[in-house]
């Protein structure tokens, strides 16, 4: 008796079987690239920089006339020596331009009080001041005066120990300007009783940044 040809079905088991291991092996094939696959996501920076920020400055400075200002920087005194008269007589005054510049970087308004450190000269000693004008002193009879062109900015008034204002806020740009004449005199009704008292008027003047409140 024939043995029984095995080898169909051997085949086939075989081939099953390779072909298992082969769909396997295939199946192994394709998901090995899945587990090495990385996605990369592009980006990018950059950085951007403010230009130098630098504070802006405010500085007063006065003096007689343009080019020859002191009291540059923060505060400070200066003795005018043009507003000083000696001797002086009822009804005697003397005149002479002080310059204002914004010596800053920004624009300012301008401003200044004055007052007196004594009352020895009570009600007596008097003060006008225009903007914009010049002055000029005369002698007429022995009789020293002196007058200011100008705008009014202070008509003449006593100067006392109470600060008054000498002159309204006025804006002055930065670099520029602005002349403020003076005519400090004696009352014409003054006493005997003042005769050989000596005093004198400080001027404060406050310079703000333009449009402050």
């Amino acid at each position: 008796m024939a043995e029984p040809d095995r080898s169909s079905s051997q085949r086939s088991g075989w081939w099953g079987a390779a072909r298992r291991r082969g769909l396997a092996a295939l199946a192994l094939a394709m998901l090995l690239p899945g587990a090495a696959v990385a996605w990369a996501w592009w980006g990018g920076a950059g950085a951007v920089t403010a230009e130098q920020i630098t504070a802006g400055t405010l500085d007063l400075t006065v003096g007689p006339v343009t080019g020859a200002e002191q009291l540059v920087g923060p505060g400070g005194s200066w003795t005018y020596t043009a507003l000083g008269l000696t001797g002086m007589l009822p009804g005697e005054s003397v005149a002479a331009t002080v310059v204002l510049r914004s010596s800053g970087t920004t624009a300012v308004d301008v401003s200044a009080s004055v007052t007196s450190p004594t009352a020895a000269l009570g009600q007596n000693l008097l003060l006008s001041t225009t903007t914009g004008g010049a002055a000029t002193n005369t002698t007429t009879n022995g009789l020293r005066t002196g007058a200011c062109t100008g705008t009014v900015s202070r008509a003449t008034a006593p100067v006392t120990t109470t600060a008054t204002s000498a002159l309204s806020a006025v804006p002055v740009a930065s670099g520029a300007t602005v002349t403020l004449c003076v005519v400090l005199g004696l009352s014409a009704g003054a006493p005997s009783s003042v005769q050989g008292v000596s005093s004198t008027a400080t001027f404060l003047f406050t310079a703000s940044q333009a449009g402050a409140p």
